[in-house]
């Protein structure tokens, strides 16, 4: 009987450590692209709200543009100073043919707003002020110093909570009076935008 024809032992094919090796690399592999993905994933949402924060801060600006006597910059006896959300008096009669006052306008508008952003990002706020220092404050303290400095430019302030992502609570962009940022505290990131 012939001989079986036998392939010599270095030619016999991978060993048990070879393929458990080439499996570990492989995973590592893996789960190095998953977690670029997840962060790229969570950097996306970001983006998409910075865009939604944004878009709010300059609708809000450009409406208060198109009705400047709310902003009181008509007539300087016409200051109106803009209450916090809910605060101030709001009127359905704004929306309809009736029409309201200008206070009423002020605080309605203001308080729609403030429902459309708490709509459209998480824990979504904002507020409009005198300002000269706008990449400052928080939700609960916007640290809008309009009191103190009569000569402070108005501001949109928008913010909403970046928590969940790592990289926006050290965030930390100014801009000038005529301009627009980003700042973050806390998990809030802002943003705001001149009049």
């Amino acid at each position: 009987m012939p001989a079986m024809n036998t392939l010599p032992a270095e030619e016999k094919g991978f060993t048990l450590i070879e393929v458990l090796v080439t499996l570990l690399i492989v995973s590592i592999g893996i789960f190095s692209i998953l977690a670029v993905i997840t962060v790229s994933l969570q950097l996306n949402s970001s983006s998409v709200y910075r865009t939604i924060a944004a878009q709010q801060a300059y609708a809000m600006a450009e409406a208060l543009r198109a009705n400047p006597s709310a902003l009181g910059t008509i007539n300087s006896s016409l200051a109106v100073t803009f209450a916090a959300p809910g605060t101030g008096g709001t009127s359905t009669t704004c929306w309809n043919g009736t029409g309201c006052t200008r206070n009423f306008y002020v605080a309605t508008t203001l308080d729609a707003w403030n429902k459309q952003l708490a709509a459209v990002l998480p824990s979504g706020t904002g507020t409009v002020c005198l300002d000269s220092s706008p990449y400052d404050g928080t939700p609960t303290n916007w640290a809008c110093d309009g009191a103190t400095n009569p000569l402070a430019p108005y501001v949109v302030k928008v913010c909403w909570n970046e928590s969940r992502i790592a990289a926006s609570s050290s965030v930390s962009v100014t801009g000038g009076a005529a301009g627009g940022g980003t700042s973050a505290t806390g998990g809030m990131l802002c943003t705001y935008t001149s009049l």
